[in-house]
């Protein structure tokens, strides 16, 4: 800011000055010494020139460089498209984007609408009005697009009120739009790479005519939106996913191709003759937590050959919570209730049983088997699980002279000896699991007369600290634990 000039209420053959008064804040009277600045604000510079009566006011573009009003001498262009083709001709860029600001009027022209070249309105109650048809239209990958606080309207001749086009990867953003079809479509989508967010807009189609046309587009997020349409229902198509966040839809929804359609906390109201929701062949609805207030002459909210998977959704008027016979339903249970993967074919009704995982396919009931020495008691709501051992079987191999010397092997546990027809010899293995054990007994009672030799496989690996245990006593047993390098008695 500067100090830009001084009036004097008291220079020989001057008029004298009272007061200045502004556009608002009130008069202002000069001070003791009978002066008054005027000074320059938000980028605006003020300059002076002595000895005359001129003051020069500079950088007034840079505070709305693109002003647009619908009278001339209001504001620089009386055209939206001329301050938007100006503004490309100045460079508009992801790093320079540039805003035309637009009085509230009416304005009847066709737009072609830029990247990085912003509409927006400072008129309260959307009083800016756009009749026309508004084309942006991709130019490149990462473009961006806004407008804010505007009305779009479709001229006489139809076509859509508002297109989003192209081909490149690109993102949108409107917020608290009108969008009119009074004819033709309100708003069309056509851009497969195209991410959309449209936050409180309001689409309005006449009767006959179309509110929302989604040709293809990547991601549409729609947010606390209104549509209203009488007979004619908003389409959805292509490849791409659409989701409509706390909405009220007075509207019917016609899907193909292979989009995906999202309905999370909306309310539905169906006026004309078609079900709330066609969806075609190929095309997946999700639908969430969802109000129907009135259903067609059907009888049905939903119809069609694609697939729909819907939670918490009710009726308020009729029977509109009917579903066509020939819609594929998978029904998404809230956990309040028994849950299901498939639609409730399957489901926990039994004590113990538990859902298991099946590759490729959808999780499965069952419930637990019991291991060797293991039990398991399925109770209401739980599952216990015990070690048996009262019941705890070994595996007992009887060996005797004949078959000296007996290796043993990885399924023995206890080695009863018989030496009635004369010594034995028991090879253990080199290098059991550690913690391994094996019981080796007398079960005759004459290893005193035969004695049992009880050594390793290969002859070096100790026992105790020697290669081989001799059991010379009558009904002796002893008990063998590997370490991981030796055999210990215990």
């Amino acid at each position: 800011m500067s100090n830009a000039g001084i009036f004097t209420d008291n220079a020989p053959g001057t008029v004298d000055i009272v007061t200045l008064t502004g556009d608002s804040g009130g008069a202002v009277p000069p001070d003791g010494a009978g002066n008054l600045d005027i000074l320059g604000g938000n980028g605006i510079n003020v300059v002076g020139t002595p000895g005359s009566n001129l003051l020069t006011a500079s950088n007034l573009r840079d505070v709305a460089r693109y002003v647009v009003a619908p009278t001339a001498g209001q504001a620089e262009y009386t055209s939206i498209q001329t301050a938007i083709n100006q503004a490309v001709s100045d460079g508009a860029s992801s790093s320079a984007p540039a805003l035309v600001w637009i009085w509230a009027g009416i304005y009847t022209e066709d737009l072609t609408l830029a990247p990085f070249v912003y509409l927006g309105s400072g008129a309260d109650g959307q009083s800016v009005t756009i009749i026309g048809n508004a084309t942006f239209t991709t130019a490149s990958n990462g473009d961006l697009f806004s407008a804010s606080d505007i009305v779009f309207q479709t001229p006489g001749g139809g076509g859509a009120a508002l297109t989003l086009a192209g081909t490149h990867t690109s993102e949108v953003s409107l917020a608290n739009l009108q969008i009119a079809a009074t004819t033709g479509t309100g708003l069309v989508i056509n851009n497969a790479n195209m991410e959309a967010y449209i936050f409180s807009c309001h689409f309005h189609a006449s009767s006959g005519f179309k509110a929302i046309g989604v040709t293809d587009s990547d991601i549409v997020h729609f947010f606390n939106a209104h549509t209203e349409s009488v007979n004619t229902a908003s389409t959805f198509a292509g490849t791409g996913a659409t989701t409509f966040f706390s909405s009220f839809l007075t509207d019917s929804f016609v899907l193909s191709g292979t989009c995906t359609v999202g309905l999370n906390g909306c309310d539905m109201v169906s006026l004309g003759t078609q079900s709330g929701i066609t969806i075609g062949a190929g095309c997946f609805g999700i639908i969430n937590n969802f109000l129907i207030l009135s259903a067609a002459a059907t009888g049905y909210w939903a119809t069609g050959a694609g697939t729909i998977s819907y939670s918490a959704v009710s009726p308020s008027l009729g029977t509109a919570l009917l579903v066509n016979a020939t819609l594929t339903t998978v029904p998404q249970t809230l956990q309040t209730g028994n849950m299901s993967f498939d639609g409730g074919a399957n489901t926990l009704d039994t004590d113990g049983q538990l859902w298991i995982g099946d590759t490729g396919s959808n999780p499965v009931t069952a419930t637990l088997t019991a291991g060797t020495n293991i039990s398991i008691t399925n109770g209401a709501g739980s599952i216990t699980i015990d070690a048996n051992s009262t019941s705890q079987i070994a595996n007992y191999t009887a060996v005797n002279n004949a078959a000296t010397p007996y290796t043993v092997l990885s399924a023995d546990y206890y080695i009863g000896c018989d030496v009635t027809g004369g010594v034995i010899s028991v090879l253990l293995p080199d290098s059991p699991s550690t913690g391994r054990v094996f019981v080796v007994k007398d079960v005759v009672g004459d290893s005193s007369t035969s004695n049992i030799s009880v050594t390793s496989v290969s002859g070096v690996v100790t026992i105790d600290g020697a290669t081989t245990y001799t059991m010379n006593l009558d009904y002796q047993s002893i008990q063998l634990i590997w370490n991981g390098a030796t055999y210990e008695v215990f």
